[in-house]
Protein backbone atom coordinates (compact mmCIF):
# COMPACT_ATOMS: atom_id res chain seq x y z
CA UNK A 1 0.00 0.00 0.00
CA UNK A 2 3.11 2.23 -0.62
CA UNK A 3 2.14 5.57 -2.54
CA UNK A 4 3.93 8.60 -3.81
CA UNK A 5 2.49 10.26 -0.51
CA UNK A 6 4.24 8.32 2.00
CA UNK A 7 7.10 8.87 4.45
CA UNK A 8 9.93 6.85 4.77
CA UNK A 9 12.41 6.48 7.20
CA UNK A 10 15.92 5.95 5.65
CA UNK A 11 18.71 4.81 7.94
CA UNK A 12 22.21 5.38 6.64
CA UNK A 13 24.30 2.01 7.19
CA UNK A 14 27.41 2.91 5.34
CA UNK A 15 29.38 4.11 7.74
CA UNK A 16 29.77 7.98 6.32
CA UNK A 17 27.09 10.61 6.22
CA UNK A 18 26.11 11.53 2.41
CA UNK A 19 23.72 14.14 1.19
CA UNK A 20 20.59 13.29 -1.36
CA UNK A 21 18.52 16.75 -2.96
CA UNK A 22 15.29 16.35 -3.79
CA UNK A 23 12.44 19.08 -4.96
CA UNK A 24 15.14 21.62 -3.91
CA UNK A 25 15.77 20.17 -0.75
CA UNK A 26 18.94 18.04 0.38
CA UNK A 27 18.52 15.24 2.69
CA UNK A 28 21.14 14.42 4.81
CA UNK A 29 21.97 11.25 6.36
CA UNK A 30 24.43 10.71 8.83
CA UNK A 31 25.02 7.08 10.06
CA UNK A 32 23.22 5.00 11.93
CA UNK A 33 20.57 8.00 12.28
CA UNK A 34 16.88 7.12 10.84
CA UNK A 35 15.69 10.56 8.75
CA UNK A 36 12.37 11.18 7.98
CA UNK A 37 11.99 11.28 3.80
CA UNK A 38 9.26 11.59 0.92
CA UNK A 39 9.07 8.42 -1.06
CA UNK A 40 10.23 10.43 -4.02
CA UNK A 41 13.76 10.54 -2.36
CA UNK A 42 14.01 7.13 -1.59
CA UNK A 43 12.34 5.98 -5.08
CA UNK A 44 14.80 8.32 -7.26
CA UNK A 45 18.21 7.15 -5.07
CA UNK A 46 17.39 3.77 -4.26
CA UNK A 47 14.77 2.31 -6.70
CA UNK A 48 10.63 2.36 -6.65
CA UNK A 49 10.31 -0.25 -3.97
CA UNK A 50 6.95 -0.83 -5.81
CA UNK A 51 8.65 -2.07 -9.03
CA UNK A 52 8.76 -5.77 -9.94
CA UNK A 53 9.55 -8.02 -12.96
CA UNK A 54 7.52 -6.29 -15.86
CA UNK A 55 6.43 -2.21 -15.63
CA UNK A 56 3.24 -1.94 -14.23
CA UNK A 57 0.09 0.55 -14.22
CA UNK A 58 -1.35 1.26 -10.70
CA UNK A 59 -4.38 3.25 -10.10
CA UNK A 60 -4.41 6.14 -7.62
CA UNK A 61 -5.52 5.96 -4.72
CA UNK A 62 -8.20 8.51 -5.65
CA UNK A 63 -8.85 6.26 -8.26
CA UNK A 64 -8.51 9.51 -10.90
CA UNK A 65 -5.26 8.59 -12.16
CA UNK A 66 -2.71 5.94 -13.30
CA UNK A 67 0.68 5.44 -12.01
CA UNK A 68 3.20 4.12 -14.34
CA UNK A 69 5.97 1.97 -12.08
CA UNK A 70 9.10 0.98 -13.72
CA UNK A 71 10.30 -2.40 -14.24
CA UNK A 72 12.72 -3.59 -11.77
CA UNK A 73 15.52 -4.23 -14.77
CA UNK A 74 14.39 -0.84 -15.93
CA UNK A 75 15.10 0.53 -12.33
CA UNK A 76 18.38 -1.16 -12.07
CA UNK A 77 19.13 0.77 -15.06
CA UNK A 78 18.62 4.00 -14.34
CA UNK A 79 19.91 3.80 -11.01
CA UNK A 80 23.78 1.98 -12.54
CA UNK A 81 23.48 5.25 -14.68
CA UNK A 82 23.41 7.52 -11.91
CA UNK A 83 25.68 6.09 -9.25
CA UNK A 84 28.68 5.73 -12.15
CA UNK A 85 29.02 2.14 -12.38
CA UNK A 86 29.66 1.54 -16.06
CA UNK A 87 32.33 4.32 -15.59
CA UNK A 88 33.54 2.62 -12.71
CA UNK A 89 34.05 -0.76 -14.52
CA UNK A 90 35.47 0.61 -17.84
CA UNK A 91 37.74 2.63 -14.86
CA UNK A 92 38.78 -0.81 -13.54
CA UNK A 93 39.15 -2.34 -16.70
CA UNK A 94 41.87 0.07 -17.35
CA UNK A 95 43.81 0.46 -14.35
CA UNK A 96 43.95 -3.60 -14.85
CA UNK A 97 45.53 -4.03 -17.52
CA UNK A 98 47.70 -1.09 -16.41
CA UNK A 99 48.67 -3.15 -13.14
CA UNK A 100 48.57 -6.49 -14.91
CA UNK A 101 45.95 -7.64 -12.10
CA UNK A 102 42.03 -7.89 -11.55
CA UNK A 103 40.69 -5.31 -9.32
CA UNK A 104 37.34 -6.86 -9.01
CA UNK A 105 34.16 -6.52 -10.03
CA UNK A 106 32.08 -3.25 -9.53
CA UNK A 107 28.27 -3.85 -8.82
CA UNK A 108 25.19 -0.90 -7.96
CA UNK A 109 25.32 -2.59 -4.40
CA UNK A 110 28.82 -1.25 -4.14
CA UNK A 111 28.27 2.04 -5.38
CA UNK A 112 25.06 2.77 -3.86
CA UNK A 113 25.11 4.45 -0.18
CA UNK A 114 24.03 1.08 1.92
CA UNK A 115 21.09 2.10 3.71
CA UNK A 116 17.42 0.26 5.37
CA UNK A 117 14.19 1.66 4.92
CA UNK A 118 11.21 1.58 6.28
CA UNK A 119 8.01 3.07 6.29
CA UNK A 120 7.22 5.60 9.49
CA UNK A 121 5.36 2.28 10.82
CA UNK A 122 8.61 0.12 11.06
CA UNK A 123 7.68 -2.09 8.15
CA UNK A 124 10.69 -3.07 6.12
CA UNK A 125 11.17 -1.73 2.53
CA UNK A 126 13.32 -3.36 -0.29
CA UNK A 127 14.74 -1.07 -2.63
CA UNK A 128 15.93 -2.03 -5.70
CA UNK A 129 19.13 -1.80 -4.19
CA UNK A 130 18.77 -3.73 -1.09
CA UNK A 131 16.43 -6.32 -3.36
CA UNK A 132 17.57 -6.36 -6.93
CA UNK A 133 15.73 -9.26 -8.37
CA UNK A 134 12.64 -7.86 -7.26
CA UNK A 135 11.53 -10.95 -4.72
CA UNK A 136 9.70 -8.65 -1.93
CA UNK A 137 8.44 -5.98 -4.24
CA UNK A 138 6.02 -3.58 -1.86
CA UNK A 139 2.16 -4.11 -2.24
CA UNK A 140 0.41 -1.41 -4.72
CA UNK A 141 -2.16 0.46 -3.54
CA UNK A 142 -5.07 -1.51 -2.60
CA UNK A 143 -8.56 -0.96 -3.32
CA UNK A 144 -9.77 1.43 -0.23
CA UNK A 145 -13.57 1.21 -0.77
CA UNK A 146 -14.49 -1.16 2.67
CA UNK A 147 -14.42 1.78 5.52
CA UNK A 148 -11.85 -0.68 7.53
CA UNK A 149 -9.91 0.04 4.90
CA UNK A 150 -10.27 4.04 4.46
CA UNK A 151 -9.80 4.41 8.20
CA UNK A 152 -6.75 2.30 8.54
CA UNK A 153 -5.28 4.28 5.35
CA UNK A 154 -6.45 7.85 7.13
CA UNK A 155 -4.51 7.16 10.29
CA UNK A 156 -1.55 6.19 8.56
CA UNK A 157 -1.58 9.27 6.56
CA UNK A 158 -2.21 11.38 9.97
CA UNK A 159 0.75 9.69 11.19
CA UNK A 160 3.18 10.72 8.65
CA UNK A 161 1.36 14.23 8.66
CA UNK A 162 2.67 14.51 12.05
CA UNK A 163 6.06 13.14 11.18
CA UNK A 164 6.05 15.99 8.11
CA UNK A 165 4.95 18.79 10.35
CA UNK A 166 7.68 17.62 13.30
CA UNK A 167 10.10 17.72 10.21
CA UNK A 168 9.09 21.18 8.86
CA UNK A 169 8.78 22.79 12.34
CA UNK A 170 12.79 21.18 12.72
CA UNK A 171 13.82 22.71 9.34
CA UNK A 172 12.42 26.44 10.13
CA UNK A 173 14.60 26.18 13.11
CA UNK A 174 17.67 26.03 10.52
CA UNK A 175 17.95 28.93 8.73
CA UNK A 176 20.86 27.15 6.95
CA UNK A 177 18.77 25.36 4.74
CA UNK A 178 17.22 28.72 3.55
CA UNK A 179 20.12 28.73 0.33
CA UNK A 180 19.00 25.52 -0.65
CA UNK A 181 18.23 26.44 -4.48
CA UNK A 182 15.49 23.95 -6.49
CA UNK A 183 16.80 21.41 -8.92
CA UNK A 184 17.02 22.85 -12.38
CA UNK A 185 18.12 20.83 -15.60
CA UNK A 186 20.76 22.21 -17.57
CA UNK A 187 19.80 24.49 -20.26
CA UNK A 188 16.15 24.23 -18.51
CA UNK A 189 13.38 25.59 -16.27
CA UNK A 190 11.75 23.54 -13.50
CA UNK A 191 8.59 22.79 -14.30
Amino acid sequence: MLTEQDSLLVINESGEAFQKRYSGRMYGFPPNVAVHVPFEVVRIHWGDPRSGVAKTTAVSEDGREKIQIASRADERIRLETMYGVSAEILRRQIESRAQGRDLGVVTLEQMAPKVTVSTVEGTAVDTVVSDPTGQNPVALPVDLSTPDALNARVAQMQQQLDTLMSQAAAATAHPDDADVTPDTPPGGTRG
